[in-house]
């Protein structure tokens, strides 16, 4: 059996209830210490919760632009076909036109039919833009799923400790737990900022889906 030896400080009669007196000054002093960071937790807490909802709020915003998206570029494809369409259009109207004048016309026909790879490779750059115009939509359109759905922040509130079950718990004790009150603090703090940073980058990917 081992023992274990600690140091007790005798004191006598006329100098133990300053001592008693100053530790228990020391108490109290650190008791509300406590008190008002944990009178604090409720709004940490409703601050996160908050923070939670708002983002929430714009990760529904962002699925609600998808549709927005898709429909703008469905629009885009809708112009590019009518320009099209209406490119086919002056061409047949050019080449009736041009067939009315039989006599000048032949000329004027050979020249059409000279210039038609031209018009083809012209049509082609066009669709090749186009493609490029519809990746760009996709890409950004994935952008917003990916960050719609990783933009979940599961918070995990610390525990708070207890509050002193004796009023005579000494003074090391009491510094101890408010160290670890004000980490838990410190913790939730460092959690409101992350949220600000998830919210702004919401903000900026809102603004890109309002400018497509």
């Amino acid at each position: 059996m081992s023992w274990i030896y600690s140091y007790v400080p005798v004191f006598s009669n006329t100098n133990l209830q300053p001592y008693l007196h100053e530790k228990e000054i020391e108490v109290n002093s650190l008791n509300s210490k406590l008190n008002s960071l944990n009178s604090k937790v409720p709004s940490l807490n409703q601050t996160l919760l908050d923070a939670l909802e708002h983002n929430q709020e714009q990760k529904c915003t962002v699925l609600v632009q998808e549709p927005k998206i898709e429909e703008k570029e469905h629009a885009f494809r809708l112009s590019i076909l009518e320009q099209d369409i209406a490119k086919g259009k002056d061409t047949i109207d050019n080449y009736h036109s041009k067939m009315g004048q039989a006599d000048t016309g032949h000329p004027l026909l050979q020249e059409r039919f000279d210039e038609q790879p031209l018009t083809l490779r012209i049509t082609k750059e066009a669709n090749g833009d186009l493609d490029v115009s519809l990746n760009d939509l996709d890409e950004q359109l994935k952008g917003c799923r990916v960050l719609a759905q990783s933009n979940t922040h599961p918070v995990d509130m610390a525990v708070i400790p207890q509050r002193y079950t004796a009023f005579k718990l000494i003074a090391d004790k009491c510094q101890t737990d408010l160290v670890m009150i004000q980490q838990t603090h410190t913790t939730l703090n460092g959690r409101l900022v992350d949220m600000a940073v998830t919210e702004e980058e919401n903000a900026s990917l809102k603004v890109i889906a309002d400018k497509c």
